[in-house]
């Protein structure tokens, strides 16, 4: 981890600790009725046989009932979406291969956690929302990676089934064909120029950290009837704060334990 990485963490965790500790209004039954909690990269822990967007990860988000499950697709040698976070296996694995530089057989011989979008979409589509981030790299063979990646959600309908999202608006622009309400643009602290891209191309809403969507920007989406969803939401006040915001979509690295909380005030 570089010293911006590990800048980005410490941030992270000390606005999570402050956060969880501040109280908040209780939320109403409607707020808790419309939320929807989404596990990023499954629910895993990536210390013990549960890795991150694995299809046992994805499976424990399932039975958790989440409303999503956030996944990150990379391409491989021959252009097919496989689901997983890095451009290497190093980090999950222990063991360094560049997924671009080997084919989908090939990953899969050396890694059979790592699944295809195909995999996930047939076993788990119309089941669970899935929210498909799309990762800053190389765009070659466009054609062939969009019709790769049609082919992976046939069977899906976009809005009804999945969501594309991604930190680089322009990979949005590039993989254009589905319609622009199946599309969110995630902003890290540049929310305004997001926000007004949202609304400019029309797409579903935005996404972005919780502690940097600002109330204006909620309220100019909110005004605009669209969606919001802010991440790393990891704990009862956070969550608190952003549903009485009015935002309905929660990522988290703990959806398991959010969507437990939201069931029991559902049950009072």
């Amino acid at each position: 981890m570089n010293f911006s990485e590990w800048l980005h963490t410490g941030f992270f965790k000390i606005s999570n600790f402050v956060m969880a500790a501040i109280p908040r209004n209780t939320p109403s039954r409607l707020q808790f009725q419309n939320a929807k909690i989404m596990a990023h990269r499954g629910i895993h822990d990536n210390a013990t046989l549960i890795k991150e967007n694995t299809l046992a990860a994805f499976q424990k988000a399932l039975d958790a009932k989440v409303w999503g499950i956030e996944l990150d697709i990379r391409w491989t040698r021959d252009f097919q979406p496989v689901v997983h976070h890095d451009a290497t296996t190093q980090r999950v694995f222990g063991k360094k291969i560049l997924i671009n530089s080997v084919t989908l057989a090939e990953l899969q011989n050396m890694f059979p956690e790592i699944p295809s979008l195909k995999q996930v979409a047939d076993r788990f589509g119309k089941k669970i929302k899935l929210v498909i981030e799309f990762k800053a790299e190389n765009y070659l063979e466009l054609n062939q990676r969009k019709l790769n990646l049609q082919q992976a959600l046939k069977n899906l309908n976009p809005m009804e089934d999945f969501y594309f999202i991604s930190l680089e608006p322009e990979l949005l622009q590039k993989m254009n064909d589905y319609p622009s309400a199946c599309y969110f643009p995630i902003g890290r602290i540049n929310l305004k120029i997001i926000s007004d891209l949202a609304l400019q191309k029309n797409y579903a809403g935005i996404m972005g950290h919780y502690i940097f969507t600002k109330n204006c920007y909620v309220q100019q989406q909110l005004l605009a009837e669209k969606q919001l969803c802010t991440g790393f939401v990891e704990s009862k006040n956070a969550m608190f704060r952003e549903l009485n915001r009015g935002i309905t979509i929660l990522s988290s690295n703990h959806a398991d334990k959010l969507q437990a909380i939201i069931n029991r005030y559902l049950m009072l």
